[in-house]
């Protein structure tokens, strides 16, 4: 019910606000959107295999230890440092799990709705794709994971503005939550490619589709799973085991690359044509 709720509300704001073009004095539409959606992602009770996960662990395991090191940055350990560090400092804090909850709901949602307000002209179309295809997954299954999100969108203007320093601060508070954020730091050199957007993309698109038929053919998920049990780190051996190692993560499975990539190009024609600022 609560979903069919919010679905109406996007949809009059598609209608009012990007087909009729109304403007929302002071933004008051736009905040009430953020605010239930923040209150539906926060005040959520056990839904999602994750989530209960997330919960059990903030209770029982990490117990508000603030014992992390520089070294714990590179065990590969599928609870991040920076996730073990914010979850210890709320639990120190006497903060319940609901709370917890609450408060990354509102960090994700701002990130998502600052970045589409700024970059994009039909808001309300946009957070409508957001909530029916992203919403449900990042805000009740991966949300170690939406604080790495929530940094690299806060880190766009940033990007597009070759503001590296700044830039590479966000990506690694990023990789604090998720070490899989290493790759956003190689995202700078798309802008040293001298073509324009839709080859830049092809070119991107067919090296990782070259790659990823080149490691099906020789097999290099099995190398690497052999090299990483020769390293014995525990940490290293179970992140590898679950992604590498299920059928939703294989390197053939190039569909979100080809998304993601979509969207660059999307976002460049948008920026030349709506007043987005050029690198």
């Amino acid at each position: 019910m609560e979903y069919a709720i919010i679905i109406v509300l996007l949809l009059y704001g598609i209608v009012k606000y990007d087909y009729k073009g109304r403007t929302d004095k002071n933004g008051i539409y736009y905040k009430l959107m953020y605010i239930l959606m923040v209150l539906m992602s926060g005040l959520v009770y056990r839904v999602g295999a994750d989530l209960v996960g997330y919960e059990s662990s903030y209770y029982f395991n990490y117990q508000g230890e603030l014992n992390y090191g520089i070294s714990d940055l590179f065990t590969f350990s599928r609870s991040q440092p920076g996730w073990i560090l914010l979850s210890s400092l709320f639990y120190k804090c006497g903060a319940s799990f609901t709370f917890f909850k609450v408060a990354q709901a509102a960090f994700f949602q701002f990130a998502v709705f600052s970045t589409i307000k700024k970059y994009t002209t039909y808001k309300y179309t946009a957070l409508l794709l957001f909530f029916v295809f992203l919403f449900p997954h990042v805000n009740f299954n991966v949300i170690r994971e939406s604080f790495a999100i929530s940094f690299f969108l806060l880190s766009i203007t940033h990007l597009i503005n070759r503001n590296w320093i700044k830039y590479s601060a966000y990506i690694f508070c990023a990789f604090l939550f998720h070490a899989g954020a290493v790759i956003l730091f190689l995202f700078p050199l798309i802008f040293y490619l001298e073509f324009n957007s839709t080859k830049k993309v092809i070119i991107i698109a067919a090296i990782f589709f070259i790659l990823s038929l080149v490691a099906a053919s020789l097999n290099l998920t099995k190398a690497y799973m052999d090299f990483v049990y020769s390293t014995g780190n525990a940490g290293l051996i179970e992140q590898s085991e679950y992604y590498f190692l299920r059928d939703r993560y294989t390197l053939t499975s190039i569909d979100n690359i080809g998304k993601s990539l979509l969207f660059f190009v999307l976002a460049d024609r948008k920026s030349g044509s709506a007043g987005m600022p050029r690198p």
